[in-house]
């Protein structure tokens, strides 16, 4: 009985330390969404972006974007999204000639 009893309590003593674990805000640190961007000027006076998003443990996104806003997820349909695992190293090029 005593050994039922000492297996019981240190399971449940185990489950509230795991909970605790996870509801305190250093577990979710380490999968948190976090995101850098890099402005590239154009001839025409324009920007585009590089943008970086890097969450979980093996997201690593590199996208480039009209978009200025820094905290937000690259869309398909408006952005271009590099296809290949990151992190990247990325070289730009600008002529700047006579107007």
């Amino acid at each position: 009985m005593k050994i039922a009893y000492y297996t019981t309590s240190c399971c449940l003593l185990l489950l509230f330390a795991i909970a605790g674990m996870l509801s305190s805000c250093k577990a979710f640190e380490l999968v948190k969404p976090q995101y850098g961007i890099v402005p590239v000027p154009l001839n025409d006076g324009g920007k585009l972006y590089f943008r970086r998003e890097v969450r979980g443990l093996s997201h690593d996104e590199l996208s480039l974007s009209a978009d200025p806003v820094r905290c937000r997820s690259a869309k398909p349909e408006d952005d271009y999204i590099f296809q290949a695992q990151g992190p990247l190293t990325v070289f730009t090029l600008s002529v700047w000639g006579p107007k």
